[in-house]
């Protein structure tokens, strides 16, 4: 089967990118499959994307290019443009559009367009209930699937170990909370490593606290990556809205405690007292840093029920779930 990703840009290396990525390794050992974007910057995303053909299709394009893939999964809503002109399309619904700046016409005039796409796909795929749920409140327009992200088997082969620092890593966003847990970390006596990408000036943004207990890094990929997670003695995410929350799987199958925040599709992921701690203040947030930080027992314990948990969100497990969506897709009459 030739196989479609499309996403607008890689030029991050966050939750959905990673997506894309471990998906189409996994597709591209049964099937053909071609990314299509509009940029490309290697340098800024994952490696491994570079693997696999990547055509760049022109912002303006999207709407009117006709792809000769079988099926055509988008992954964001630029590319989302492509259910216009071609029929078996499935859309991956993993954000939604930002509310800002809707009186400008350019926007309007996208969000119409988007609209209109939604109708045409012929499968709509979140990636969390809590995704599934928000996207019908706002496109009247029922998820057909819920597909799940999935962990690198790398993570659930490291042996377990109590590290000796909070971790973040992903994408760096004002939609990830981090404005207020480098706040919240002001009166923690206690190593904090961020490691990710974003825009520059909202990373200089956030060292403006010039805490010496927080420390910034670059991207880490693969192998290094997981050392990281390995090292770390929990891991904390705060977003406002999460729609799945990759990097908290693989927080969990690398035997990892979370702390999270008690929204979106976290509530979904995370076993609140069992798994991580889910907390909804600023005081509540403080605790559950304390109580990680003096407890080897809570870290280990949650830990392993964390690693046991997650034994269901495997690459494997979504892979066969997005061939058998495509065959669904091939075989039904449109």
């Amino acid at each position: 089967m030739n196989i479609a990703m499309a996403h607008s840009n890689f030029s991050f290396a966050g939750g959905v990118e990673r997506y894309v990525l471990e998906v189409t390794r996994r597709l591209a050992t049964r099937h053909r499959v071609t990314l299509y974007t509009s940029k490309y910057l290697p340098a800024a995303t994952y490696p491994g994307l570079s693997e696999w053909p990547i055509t760049i299709i022109p912002e303006w394009k999207w709407a009117t290019t006709r792809l000769k893939e079988d099926v055509i999964f988008t992954h964001n809503h630029a590319p989302n443009l492509l259910a216009y002109a071609n029929k078996r399309v499935g859309y991956f619904a993993h954000s939604f559009m930002s509310d800002s700046a809707t009186a400008r016409p350019d926007i309007a005039l996208r969000r119409l367009l988007d609209r209109g796409a939604m109708k045409r796909n012929q499968r709509i795929l979140a990636n969390s209930k809590f995704t599934a749920a928000r996207f019908h409140a706002l496109y009247h327009r029922p998820a057909t699937d819920v597909v799940y992200g999935g962990i690198d088997p790398l993570f659930f082969n490291m042996a377990p170990r109590t590290g000796d620092y909070a971790l973040y890593a992903g994408r760096f966003d004002p939609t990830k909370g981090l404005d207020r847990l480098v706040d919240w970390w002001q009166s923690i006596d206690y190593d904090l490593v961020m490691i990710g990408s974003g825009d520059p000036a909202y990373i200089r943004s956030l060292q403006r606290y010039h805490n010496p207990r927080v420390t910034i890094l670059e991207p880490r990929y693969d192998e290094e990556l997981v050392k990281v997670y390995q090292n770390c003695r929990f891991f904390v995410f705060l977003p406002f809205a999460e729609t799945l929350g990759l990097v908290a799987l693989e927080a969990m199958a690398a035997s990892k405690p979370i702390i999270g925040a008690n929204a979106g599709a976290l509530k979904e992921t995370i076993l609140h007292d069992t798994t991580g701690i889910l907390i909804n203040s600023e005081e509540e947030f403080r605790r559950a840093v304390h109580h990680l930080i003096t407890s080897d027992q809570a870290c280990q314990c949650m830990g392993a029920a964390a690693r046991q948990h997650v034994q269901q969100f495997t690459w494997d497990n979504i892979t066969r779930h997005i061939e058998q969506i495509s065959q669904e897709m091939v075989n039904a009459q449109v």
